[in-house]
């Protein structure tokens, strides 16, 4: 259900510039359901459903606190998901407008979102004209060979439906949507572009529907989607972000970050879409490029990443000194390489060592009476 409006971000850069966001596109809102159950605020599912069978309607979605994806600013997301009824399989739906349920066989026309316009509950006012959709996903189906659906409309001031049926396509002034395989149980960041075709010019609503399956019906019960972090994207006024790493210059220099170094971001500062050149790099130096880091869930730049520890860590404490940590006494030596391998620093571990390096990567290694541990560091 929805008790916030779409909300307008603003940009100041000599000139203002604003454009409109959806309300509550991060999820992290919810509300109780009459009847039981709860739904994202702002979104709607079959909980909310009119038409014949909205009675016989089943809770398909839920707040998830579990499964967030690594560098979300957020503490929570979407989970929508399948069932079967007695052969049927009904689709997990999220949508911003409302669910009509006038079928039991899911292909029948009578089956569809709608943008009711005339009800702010139940559509979604847009008049200003985004270049992309841009939301994470993880889709998890039951058979590797089913793919997820995404729809946004930007529609007329009329009473739009998804599916189309022959009065909504008049209604179209464009639409961004893709169907997408599963992610392999890892969260995956998708831009899709708008395409204005038409036939319409002018919009004043957007509607946006995520499905289990790009097919009604299609698919299994227990297949499930995981959605987060929902953004329209605007070509005119995307800030700079020189070094491509997805942080904007104005948001490296608040993290005192460096601007033209790839590797010099916090993740959780990341708003645009990073690079190729960022994907293909690998800033840690494990062996794992910064895009494949993303798509696993794992941390593309690491402050300490230990190898091989039996409970020994290094790091760098407030005051800049490196810091050998242990349950029992280490005894041994130490050799600091740079991410090219030269030699800086070597001599006897102690509890502290100073350090005094520029910013990067270096590897350290502890050369015991039982082993030798590796230790990746990073050096802001």
């Amino acid at each position: 259900m929805k008790r916030i409006l779409l909300f307008t971000a603003c940009l100041f850069a000599g000139s203002a510039y604003c454009q409109g966001q959806i309300g509550n596109s991060d999820l992290e809102m919810w509300e109780s359901v009459s009847g039981g159950g709860s739904e994202p605020v702002n979104w709607n599912s079959f909980l909310t459903a009119t038409g014949t069978w909205s009675t016989f309607a089943q809770d398909q979605i839920e707040e998830n606190t579990t499964n967030v994806r690594v560098g979300s600013p957020g503490s929570s997301c979407a989970r929508i998901w399948s069932n079967n009824i007695l052969g049927t399989i009904a689709n997990g739906n999220m949508t911003l407008g409302k669910i009509n349920m006038g079928s039991t066989t899911p292909t029948d026309a009578l089956n569809y979102n709608f943008s009711a316009t005339s009800d702010s509950e139940f559509s979604e006012s847009l008049t200003d004209t985004p270049d992309s959709l841009v939301f994470w996903a993880q889709f998890n189906p039951v058979s590797g060979s089913d793919f997820g659906r995404v729809k946004a409309t930007l529609h007329t001031n009329d009473d739009y439906r998804d599916p189309e049926d022959a009065a909504s396509q008049a209604y179209v002034v464009a639409t961004a949507e893709e169907n997408f395989a599963s992610t392999n149980a890892q969260w995956k960041r998708f831009a899709i572009a708008f395409d204005y075709s038409g036939p319409a010019s002018a919009n004043t609503h957007i509607l946006i529907t995520f499905t289990t399956n790009m097919t009604p019906g299609g698919g299994s019960g227990g297949d499930e989607l995981y959605i987060d972090d929902i953004e329209l994207i605007y070509g005119t006024t995307v800030p700079t972000d020189t070094d491509g790493d997805g942080v904007t210059d104005a948001d490296e220099q608040a993290d005192s970050t460096d601007p033209l170094d790839l590797c010099s971001f916090i993740l959780g500062s990341q708003t645009m879409a990073p690079s190729a050149t960022w994907e293909a790099t690998d800033c840690d130096f494990d062996g794992v490029s910064n895009g494949d880091e993303l798509l696993a869930g794992t941390d593309p730049l690491v402050e300490l990443s230990e190898l091989n520890n039996d409970g020994i860590s290094v790091y760098f404490d407030a005051n800049d000194e490196l810091v050998f940590s242990s349950k029992e006494q280490i005894i041994g030596s130490y050799v600091i390489y740079t991410a090219l391998g030269q030699k800086v620093q070597q001599g006897d571990i102690s509890d502290k060592t100073s350090f005094k390096a520029t910013s990067g990567i270096y590897f350290v290694h502890l050369v015991t009476d039982k082993k030798v541990y590796q230790f990746e560091i990073y050096r802001k």
